[in-house]
């Protein structure tokens, strides 16, 4: 212990700190108070011990000198109290008479603390507790985290204090700040029935003392549904004009577009007016191809919603106004409010989910088809990338099943078949071959004859891990 007050003497002697910054160099010693506590604990052993020891004359007057920079009412009057009894009489002689503190004309001005620079003094603090809950309002959370941006200068010159004075049981500012402001607004009205999450908070609240503000990051929102597709021509996400990529040109018409409208577009605009939000982002579970249907139960999707402002909402009130205004192009079912986890589920998942197909072929000339040749097509499918694709996926050969495929002859130039197949086969090319691209192929069993795709039509998108 007297090691500890050396230093704490030594430290004092020559730096300013206040009680919270004196203290969080302790912090791992006498855990259960705060910083602030075990600060003002430290400085009255110090004083405590430095008046016996001037009683007792083991230290002088200018001993304690060295501490009246200090901004601690503790020190001064216990110096002003020895100072008197100096002036009295000798303190060999009746050190401990009982005599009013006289006070000193002259004592040197504290000084403002070194590390913080004032930052954990009792106003400030509830100042930027005040500021937080000012942003608050404007926000509906039910779980929230503190946390705060200090500046470098500020974190090293804690940093060299630790290293000369060889301190080893302190904590970060960073911590200690969040922790006390953290306690503060916890009881404001704006807080109240909200939790503290260290994991995954609807909010955080950052506060900035590099730039003197509130940061606040809005943590999304993310809502799990199923969508089904009733009109063709239509992709999933925004396709922008391959030559401008947005811009306008002759090519699209100055749209920059490459089709009109798009399965998210239906979707997200509604749900972030709905919450108050920035944007959105759109998370489908593999994807059809534009000329295709999604129809049965629908392709699941993941909505991420991008600071909301709003984060309880009606989903079936919400799936009624999109379908509404969707002109019958596209219909989705919302579920259920997720998290962050059920999109990188639907995105892994995804090739190991069965896919259903029903799709129109034209033979090349009037013919009787024998389906018990489409048994051929059961099983192992090697698929080099589709030169339709060739300009954006990697020119790879992947392996895909065919679990089940059946027939029927709609007239003598048409035929409609039904697939069972796992995701991530390219069921067009499965048909018409792709120049030997994808082996085997109806094409090929027939007779290596030419196939076309009539219509494509997605009937079921199952999940093989439920």
């Amino acid at each position: 212990m007297l090691n500890l007050f050396n230093k704490i003497h030594q430290l004092l002697s020559e730096i300013s700190l206040c009680e919270s910054c004196l203290g969080r160099q302790f912090a791992q010693l006498l855990t259960g108070t705060t910083n602030r506590k075990r600060g003002e604990a430290l400085l009255i052993s110090l004083g405590l011990e430095l008046h016996f020891d001037i009683i007792n004359l083991n230290k002088t007057l200018p001993d304690y000198e060295s501490l009246l920079h200090l901004p601690f009412p503790i020190i001064k009057q216990s110096y002003e109290k020895i100072a008197l009894v100096a002036e009295v009489q000798s303190l060999s002689d009746n050190p401990l008479e009982n005599k009013p503190a006289k006070k000193l004309d002259i004592l040197p001005e504290s000084k403002i603390c070194y590390i913080c620079q004032g930052l954990f003094e009792k106003s400030r603090l509830n100042e930027l507790a005040d500021l937080v809950c000012s942003h608050a309002k404007h926000y509906e959370f039910f779980t929230f985290l503190v946390g705060s941006k200090i500046p470098s200068s500020m974190i090293e010159r804690e940093e060299n204090i630790r290293t000369k004075y060889n301190l080893t049981f302190g904590e970060s500012i960073k911590s200690d700040l969040n922790r006390e402001i953290g306690k503060l607004i916890y009881l404001q009205p704006a807080f109240n029935e909200k939790d503290l999450d260290f994991n995954i908070p609807d909010i955080v609240f950052i506060v900035n003392m590099v730039d003197n503000l509130i940061d606040i990051q809005n943590n999304p929102i993310f809502i799990y549904g199923k969508y089904n597709k009733l009109q063709r021509g239509i992709p999933q996400t925004v396709w922008y004009c391959n030559e401008c990529w947005g811009k306008g040109c002759d090519k699209c018409d100055y749209s920059g577009r490459k089709h009109p409208d798009a399965v998210e577009e239906y979707i997200l605009p509604e749900i972030i007016q709905a919450c108050k939000a920035k944007e959105g982002k759109f998370h489908g579970s593999g994807r059809e191809d534009v000329d295709a249907l999604m129809l049965g139960e629908g392709r699941p999707f993941v909505a991420q919603i991008q600071e909301p402002k709003i984060r309880t909402l009606d989903l079936k009130q919400l799936e009624e106004e999109i379908n509404n205004k969707s002109n019958e192009r596209v219909k989705i079912t919302l579920i259920e409010m997720t998290n962050r986890e059920k999109v990188r589920n639907i995105k892994i998942k995804s090739p190991s989910m069965r896919k259903h197909y029903r799709m129109g072929v034209i033979l090349p000339s009037p013919q009787k088809i024998d389906f018990s040749l489409l048994n051929k097509l059961v099983g192992s499918i090697k698929q080099q990338t589709p030169k339709r694709v060739l300009h954006r996926r990697a020119d790879l050969t992947r392996t895909r099943e065919v679990f089940k495929m059946t027939g029927n002859q709609v007239d003598d130039k048409r035929i409609e078949v039904e697939i069972i197949c796992s995701g991530g086969l390219y069921v067009k090319e499965l048909i018409h071959g792709d120049d030997g691209r994808t082996k085997p192929s109806l094409s090929q069993v027939l007779g290596d004859i030419s196939l076309i795709v009539e219509y494509l039509d997605v009937l079921k998108v199952e999940d093989l891990k439920k």
